[in-house]
Order: structure tokens, then sequence, then C-alpha cells
């Protein structure tokens, strides 16, 4: 075998042992106790609405956010709210064009993931592996299963407006802010407001994780990013019953 094979292949099996050795190391931060806590207070009778748990050191989030922004598939999207609370995407022209309150979204979603996107796809396993599944349905008392992943980048100027995502039997979301470099003012923020209208807020610093409970009565959005400079960037994975 020629020697730039065996070094490309050497360069992969690292690579693959890396991302293998992360995904370790990020299902036993959310089998812990900290995790685990929060998940049950959101199931508890008046418990709270949005934990935020400061779970992955700097390294490890650094590492599954390079992982994310090198990622070439990245796609503006634009979505409409329509007056039956439904959604959809849209154009441009008809995005502009359409009254403030029905601009439900407008961020960047990576959809598809390239076979060598080890980092991406190892924080994804873990966050769907089912030790985590097993670990947070003990803690919420109700068996769960995650019932979507999405990964979302906002620059400057994109937001996402209030909604409940109260469908497909969902009962919690959790949200890996991965970005660094976030301070007052910058925008991004997650906002929860619960049943009573009381607000909520988790700040986008890097390696926190919020938790959020989804039921009837409580909303979320995500405030614009008003930066110049910093890009917010991370995963969102919800979690609901099995079989809806």
């Amino acid at each position: 075998m020629p020697t730039t094979s065996v070094q490309n292949t050497n360069t992969t099996d690292s690579v693959k042992a890396e991302a293998v050795a992360r995904r370790r190391e990020l299902i036993d931060l959310l089998t812990g106790e900290s995790i685990r806590a929060a998940v049950a207070d959101l199931r508890s009778d008046g418990g709270s609405v949005l934990r935020t748990v400061p779970l992955l050191a700097p390294e490890l989030a650094a590492y599954f956010h390079r992982g994310m922004e090198e990622q070439q598939a990245w796609a503006l999207e634009k979505w409409l709210i329509l007056p039956d609370e439904s959604v959809r995407m849209c154009g441009d022209e008809e995005f502009d064009t359409a009254p403030p309150d029905q601009q439900f979204s407008y961020n960047e979603c990576l959809r598809k993931l390239p076979s060598d996107a080890y980092p991406v796809r190892a924080l994804i396993s873990a966050a769907e592996s089912a030790e985590v599944a097993a670990a947070l349905s003990e803690a919420y008392g109700a068996s769960l299963t995650v019932k979507g992943v999405d990964m979302a980048r906002y620059t400057k100027g994109h937001y996402l407006r209030r909604h409940s995502d109260t469908f497909d039997d969902r009962h919690f979301a959790m949200i890996f802010f991965l970005a660094d470099g976030w301070t007052q003012g910058d925008g991004g923020e997650l906002v929860v407001e619960s049943q009573s209208g009381a607000a909520h807020v988790a700040y986008p610093l890097q390696g926190h994780v919020a938790l959020l409970r989804i039921s009837p009565g409580h909303h979320h959005q995500v405030c614009r990013n008003l930066s110049d400079t910093w890009v917010r960037c991370g995963l969102s994975v919800h979690f609901g019953a099995p079989g809806a």
C-alpha cells in the first residue's frame, strides 16, 4: 500500500476513534445526576419550565462546534406560520411580503450530513442513544424516545418566533449551546413562557444545555441575533412518548 494511503487510513482511524471517545464522554454526561435532576424537575407538579445546566467542558463543546461549522450543507430557510398555527417553508419573496406576525423562522439549518461528519454524528448518536433514553425515562417517570433532532445556526438578524411544539406527544426539549463568545447584547437567548405568562431566559453560553417543558400553555422562542460577529450554533433534541 502506498505511503499516502497508509497515512490517510491512519488519519481516518484516528478521527473515528476520537469521535467514539467523545460520544462516550457525552453519554456519561447526559446520563449523569445534573441532567437527570433537571429532567425530573420538568416532570414534577409545579416544577420548572426551563432548566439550564453547564454540562460540556469548553474543549468538548468546541469539538462538536467545529464539526458543525465544517459542514458545507448549511442552508438558509424561511418559514411562515399560518392562522391555524401550522408552519411551512417558503421562498424569499413570499416571506418578505408576508405580514410580520407570519414570518415565523429565519435561520440556517443543517439537514444533510456526509458519512465522514464524525463529530456531528457522534453528538447526535449520543443524544439518541438507548442509554440516554433509559436514564432520562427513569428520571422523568415515563418512557421516552427521541422525537426529532434539529441543527440550527443564527447569524445577525436570524430568529425563531414564539411557538409551543405541542405535537407528536413531545414532553421536553434539550438544547445544546455550542458556540463560544456570547456576551450580553448579542441576542440569541432562548425565552420560555410558563402558563402564567412569566418569562424565563436561557443564555446561549458555550457548553450549557437548556431543558424546557413542552405542554399546552407553554411557549418558547429564540431572540433575534443582533451581533455582527457572534453566531449562535447548536443542536435541539425533542423527547416524548414512544409510538406517537
